[in-house]
C-alpha cells in the first residue's frame, strides 16, 4: 500500500542518518575534479521566499523513483472513461 511504502522509506532513511529535503528543484550537478567532490545548486521557491542552496558532496544519487517509467494497468473500462488519466511519472505537484 501506499502507507507500507512511505513508512519504508521513512524507516530507511532513520537507519541511514539520510536527511532527503523536499521542494528543492537542482539547477546545476558538477563534479569538481580538484577537490573529488560533487557541487550541487538547488532552489527552493515559497510564495514569499526563494532559496539557492549548494551542497558539497561525496556521492550523487540520481533517483527519478520507481513511477518513472510508464507502465500503465489494463483497467475494464479505462477506454470508455472520459475524464483525464495520468500516470504517476507523468504527475508535478503544484
Amino acid at each position: 500500500t501506499k502507507r507500507q511504502f512511505i513508512d519504508y522509506l521513512e524507516s530507511y532513511a532513520t537507519k541511514f542518518e539520510i536527511n532527503p529535503k523536499f521542494n528543492e528543484c537542482v539547477q546545476t550537478a558538477r563534479f569538481d575534479e580538484t577537490s573529488g567532490l560533487w557541487r550541487v545548486k538547488t532552489v527552493s521557491n515559497t510564495e514569499s521566499t526563494r532559496t539557492e542552496v549548494e551542497y558539497i558532496c561525496r556521492w550523487l544519487v540520481v533517483a527519478t523513483g520507481e513511477n518513472a517509467e510508464r507502465v500503465m494497468p489494463e483497467i475494464d473500462g479505462l477506454s470508455e472513461f472520459s475524464g483525464e488519466v495520468i500516470h504517476a511519472c507523468d504527475y508535478k505537484s503544484g
